[in-house]
């Protein structure tokens, strides 16, 4: 990685989980005023992309902060397993801030979400999370990620290798419900103010909630070739996402406007009941990680037991 000796620091890293709010979490931490957050992911510190990237692109993906601290957001840095060295080695002052969610919730969330974007097919979600528990040792690639993003005490002790837990802010979905709150809190690790005067009626909406309906999601499917590169090259290069494949972006508008104004109010969407012996499987998966995550952090993990 080319590395340029003028660089506009990065104070701020909402690194994921995936599915747990990390978008929501970002807007509003750049509407409040605490911090500058680039609205599109930088996924500049996963591999491929950090050995063959020009750091420059950094700068330039920053370069409209007019605040103090500035900061990304990327939801797979968490459980990526090279993001904690590759960001340490470039921003090892930073500030890094993860929301989690209910493992099983997300890996729920995760597979309606990878039915939406092409990764695995549309199919019943307890068939899906049963063949890859059934399959979790052998997993590759984009199933891999469905179950193991999940595992956030594998991740948070491979951040604390490289990272004082001084450094990261941990919080449960839940909290951002509450706004107030959850200002208080960032305001406090961030060691800086919230803008006076905020109006509580503009806070961002959420972004990125899932479609679990099955017809929801062959739609929605249909939009993601469209706007997405999913086979990463060797190099990052800042680009807005709103200046990308522009054309594309046009056409991919009108599957997510049938769902947005047709199938959305029509369904009264959300995600079916798993069965029990499939939640108590689930959780014998991800019971060890929990008690690391408990060992390693002040997180509370009694509230998913």
């Amino acid at each position: 990685m080319t590395r340029s000796t003028a660089r506009e620091p990065l104070d701020i890293v909402v690194l994921g989980a995936q599915k747990s709010g990390s978008t929501f979490l970002s807007d509003i931490i750049h509407w409040s005023g605490l911090a500058w957050m680039q609205e599109d992911e930088v996924p500049i510190f996963e591999a491929p992309f950090f050995e063959g990237s020009d750091l420059r692109e950094l700068d330039r993906a920053v370069a409209g902060s007019d605040r103090p601290l500035r900061g990304i957001k990327r939801a797979d840095y968490l459980c990526r397993h090279e993001c904690p060295a590759n960001l340490a080695q470039v921003v090892p002052g930073a500030k890094l801030i993860a929301v989690l969610r209910h493992p099983i919730e997300r890996a729920l969330a995760a597979a309606a979400w990878y039915m939406v974007h092409g990764h695995v097919p549309v199919q019943s979600p307890e068939l899906l999370l049963d063949d890859l528990l059934q399959r979790s040792s052998e997993l590759v690639g984009r199933e891999r990620e469905i179950l193991e993003f999940g595992r956030y005490g594998e991740a948070i002790a491979r951040y604390l290798e490289f990272f004082d837990l001084d450094q990261l802010l941990l919080l449960e979905q839940g909290e951002l419900r509450d706004i107030d709150g959850l200002l208080d809190r960032l305001a406090v690790f961030l060691d800086t103010p919230v803008l006076e005067g905020l109006d509580r009626s503009a806070t961002p909406a959420r972004s990125n909630e899932g479609a679990y309906h099955p017809l929801r999601q062959r739609v929605l499917r249909l939009r993601a070739p469209l706007i997405y590169d999913w086979e990463k090259g060797h190099r990052y290069e800042y680009r807005p996402h709103r200046q990308y494949r522009p054309v594309r972006t046009a056409i991919a508008a009108v599957p997510l406007a049938i769902d947005r104004f047709v199938l959305r109010p029509l369904l009264h969407d959300g995600p079916s009941p798993l069965s029990r012996d499939l939640v108590d499987r689930l959780a014998d998966f991800y019971a060890d990680d929990l008690d690391l995550l408990a060992d390693v952090t002040d997180f509370d993990v009694d509230r998913w037991r």
